[in-house]
C-alpha cells in the first residue's frame, strides 16, 4: 500500500480519532473517562501502527502497518477493532467497505468499546445513502449514552434537534451539548451554536451562539473558529468585521481545517469591497483543490467562468463543478445550471441547465427548485408556467428557503385571475408562518390593484406596519418606494426615503444598509459629477452587490444608470463619447454594438433602459468586475 497525500491526512484524523480528542464532530472517537484508562501493551503496540501511519511520507509502503492493525483486531483488541473499523468506513488505506466497518465497530462493542456504539449510531443515521436502516442509529446511541460516551450523547443530541428519527427536543439536546462541553469535550460548542443559531425556528436566542463559539475558539477548536468567522463576516449578530473572519479562518486553515481555504479565497475574491487583495483568492483556492475540498473546487470553477483573476476556462469550470455534484454535492448544480443558461457565449446549450436544475430537485436541493422556478416563471429555455414555478417554489420554501413563499406569490400574482386568487391565499399563509419577503409582495399587489382593489396609501400602511414589526425587507421595499416613486400612486420623496431609512436602518444587516444608503443616494443624484462621485462609490462594492444595485438604480434614476453604462462601455473601448448620463445616440450605438459582440442583439432591439436590454448589462457587469 504506498501512501497518498490524503491517505496521510486520513491517517492523522485516525491517530487523534482513536487515542485524542479531535475537533471535528464526525471523525471523533469521544471516548468515556472509563475508557480513558491506562494503556495496555497491546494499545502501546496499536498507538505505535497508528503514529507510524501519521508520520508517513507520500510514497510510503503502509501495508504491513495496516496489516498489524487488522491481525490485533482479529484478535479480540477491542480498541484495534474500531481503528480498522474507521479504516474501512473511510476508505483511504484500505478499500471503502461500509459492511465490514459495522462488523469491526460490532466486535469493538460487544468487547466493550463503549464509543462503537456512536460510531455504529454515525453510520446507521446516515440511512439509505449506505443501505442501512436509519431507525437503528437510535438504539446505538442510547446505548452509548447509558454508558455515559461522549460521542453518542453527541449523536442523540443531533437526533433530537433534527425531530425525524425521534420526536423533536430542543432543551434535551441542549442538555446533552451541555454535558459534554462541561466534560471537556469543547468540540460540542459547535454543535451547540449552531442550534442556537436556528433560533426562533428551534426556540433559542441566536445571540447565544456567539458565546459557544468563543468557549470552543478559546479552547483551540478549529470547527468554533470558522463559526465565529462566518458570523463576523456575516456581521448579523455582531457588526461585521473582515480582519477577524480572516485571522479566524487562517487559525483553523493552520490546524488542518481545510474548508476554511475556500472561505479564505471567497473573501479574498471580494476584493476592493473588503480591502483585500482579490489575486490571494487563487492560492487558497488551490489549496484547498490539492485536498479536493467541494468549496474550493465551486471557488476555482466560479474563477474559471469568470476569466478575470485566471484566464477563463469554461471546460475546467464545468469540469469542477461536475466533480463536486458526482460526489454528492448537489447544492453545485445551480452554479453549474447558471453556467449553461449563458448559451452560445460559452460555447454550452443553456437546455442542459433544465437536466441539472432537475437532478437538484431530485435531490431535494432547494437551491435547484427556485432556479427551475424562475425558469418557469420567466419562460426561459422552458414554456413560462406560472403555476409550476409557484409550485417549485413552495417546495423551495418546504426544503428551507425562506423566501420561497413569496416568490411563489409574487410568481402567481403575474398569472390569470384564478392565480391571483391563488397569490393572496399564499400571502395569507405566509403571514401566519411570518414568511419573510411577504408584505412586499402584498404591498406591491396592493400597489398595483393586482388581485385586490388599488390603494397606494394601505400598500404603504403595509410596509410601515410590517417595518414597525421588525420586517427588513419591508423597510428596505419602502425606502426604495419613496427613493424611486411610482407614477401618480406615489411621489418620489428623497427626503422621506432618507428619514424612513434613518428610522428603520437598525433592523437591517450592515450590507444591507449600506446597499440602501447607496441606493437612495444614486436615486438622488442629480448632476455629472454626482454621477461620477456614486460610480466611485460603488466601484469598489463585492460583484454582486454592485450588480444589484445598478439594476434597481434603472427605476429610480435613469440617467444616472445610463452614467454607468456609459462607464463600463468606455472601459471596454466601445463608448468613446463624453459621460454624461444622456441616452445619445453614441450610447445605444455603443450598447447595440456591445450586444452584437454577445449575440444578444435580439434581446438588445428595445433600448438600454428595457427590461431584456438591462439583464444583458447586468451580465455584461458580473463578468467584468470582481
Amino acid at each position: 500500500m504506498i501512501l497518498d497525500r490524503k491517505s496521510i491526512l486520513a491517517g492523522c484524523a485516525l491517530v487523534l480519532a482513536i487515542f485524542g480528542a479531535a475537533p471535528s464532530f464526525s471523525q471523533q472517537d469521544r471516548d468515556s473517562t472509563e475508557q480513558k484508562a491506562a494503556e495496555t501493551p497491546e494499545q502501546r503496540s496499536l498507538k505505535a501502527f497508528l503514529a507510524t501511519i501519521k508520520e508517513a511520507k507520500a510514497g510510503d509502503d503502509l501495508t504491513s502497518t495496516v496489516a498489524g492493525i487488522e491481525a490485533m483486531a482479529r484478535e479480540g483488541d477491542p480498541v484495534a477493532s474500531v481503528a480498522a473499523g474507521d479504516l474501512y468506513r473511510d476508505g483511504k488505506l484500505v478499500p471503502k467497505d461500509i459492511a465490514k466497518a459495522i462488523d469491526l465497530y460490532t466486535k469493538g462493542l460487544e468487547r466493550g468499546r463503549l464509543a462503537a456504539a456512536a460510531k455504529l449510531g454515525d453510520l446507521y443515521r446516515q440511512g439509505e445513502a449506505l443501505g442501512l436502516d436509519p431507525h437503528k442509529a437510535v438504539g446505538y446511541y442510547e446505548q452509548g449514552v447509558q454508558g455515559g460516551d461522549v460521542g453518542a450523547k453527541a449523536g442523540m443530541a443531533a437526533l433530537y434537534a433534527e425531530g425525524v428519527l425521534v420526536s423533536r427536543d430542543i432543551p434535551k439536546a441542549v442538555a446533552l451539548y451541555e454535558e459534554i462541553i462541561a466534560a471537556g469535550g469543547t468540540w460540542a460548542a459547535s454543535s451547540l451554536a449552531a442550534l442556537y443559531l436556528k433560533g426562533d425556528e428551534v426556540g433559542l436566542d441566536p445571540a447565544k451562539a456567539v458565546g459557544y463559539y468563543q468557549q470552543g475558539v478559546q479552547a483551540g477548536d478549529a470547527g468554533a473558529m470558522i463559526g465565529l468567522a462566518n458570523i463576523y463576516r456575516d456581521g448579523k449578530l455582531v457588526p461585521k468585521d473582515i480582519a477577524k473572519a480572516i485571522d479566524l479562518y487562517t487559525k483553523a486553515l493552520e490546524k488542518g481545517r481545510l474548508g476554511a481555504a475556500a472561505k479564505l479565497g471567497d473573501l479574498y475574491r471580494q476584493g476592493q469591497s473588503a480591502g483585500l487583495d482579490p489575486s490571494k483568492a487563487v492560492g487558497y483556492y488551490e489549496q484547498g483543490l490539492k485536498a479536493g475540498d467541494a468549496g474550493a473546487k465551486a471557488g476555482m470553477a466560479a474563477l474559471y467562468a469568470e476569466g478575470l483573476l485566471v484566464g477563463r476556462d469554461i471546460p475546467k469550470a464545468v469540469a469542477l463543478y461536475e466533480e463536486i455534484i458526482a460526489a454528492g454535492g448537489t447544492w453545485a448544480v445551480s452554479s453549474l445550471a447558471a453556467l449553461y443558461l449563458k448559451g452560445d457565449e460559452f460555447g454550452l446549450d443553456p437546455a442542459k441547465a433544465v437536466g441539472y436544475y432537475q437532478q437538484g430537485v431530485q435531490a431535494g436541493d432547494a437551491g435547484a427548485m427556485a432556479g427551475l422556478a424562475s425558469l418557469y416563471r420567466d419562460g426561459l429555455v422552458l414554456p413560462r408556467d406560472v403555476s409550476k414555478a409557484a409550485d417549485l417554489y413552495q417546495d423551495a420554501y418546504r426544503a428551507g428557503r425562506k423566501s420561497g413563499l413569496a416568490s411563489a406569490a409574487s410568481a402567481l400574482l403575474g398569472g390569470t385571475q384564478s392565480q391571483q386568487r391563488q397569490a393572496h391565499d399564499l400571502i395569507l399563509k405566509g403571514q401566519a408562518e411570518g414568511a419573510p419577503g411577504i408584505s412586499s409582495v402584498l404591498a406591491n399587489a396592493v400597489l398595483g390593484g393586482v388581485g385586490v382593489p388599488k390603494n397606494p396609501e394601505r400598500a404603504i400602511e403595509i410596509l410601515r406596519k410590517a417595518s414597525v414589526a421588525g420586517d427588513a425587507n419591508a423597510a428596505s421595499t419602502l425606502v426604495q418606494l419613496y427613493a424611486q416613486g411610482r407614477g401618480k400612486d406615489v411621489a418620489k420623496n428623497i427626503s422621506l426615503a432618507r428619514t424612513t431609512l434613518a428610522s428603520f436602518a437598525s433592523l437591517m444587516p450592515q450590507d444591507q444598509r449600506q446597499g440602501e444608503e447607496l441606493f437612495v443616494e444614486g436615486a438622488a443624484a442629480g448632476s455629472v459629477g454626482q454621477y461620477a462621485a456614486f460610480a466611485e462609490k460603488i466601484a469598489g462594492l463585492a460583484q454582486a452587490a454592485r450588480v444589484n444595485l445598478v439594476g434597481r438604480l434603472v427605476s429610480a434614476n435613469g440617467n444616472a444608470y445610463v452614467y454607468i453604462l456609459q462607464s463600463e462601455l468606455k472601459r471596454t473601448g466601445d463608448y468613446k463619447d463624453k459621460l454624461n448620463g444622456v441616452l445619445t445616440a453614441a450610447t445605444i450605438r455603443a450598447f447595440n454594438e456591445m450586444c452584437e459582440r454577445r449575440d444578444k442583439a435580439a434581446r438588445c432591439r428595445l433600448g438600454p433602459l428595457s427590461k431584456p436590454a438591462r439583464d444583458v448589462f447586468l451580465d455584461f457587469l458580473r463578468e467584468a468586475n470582481s
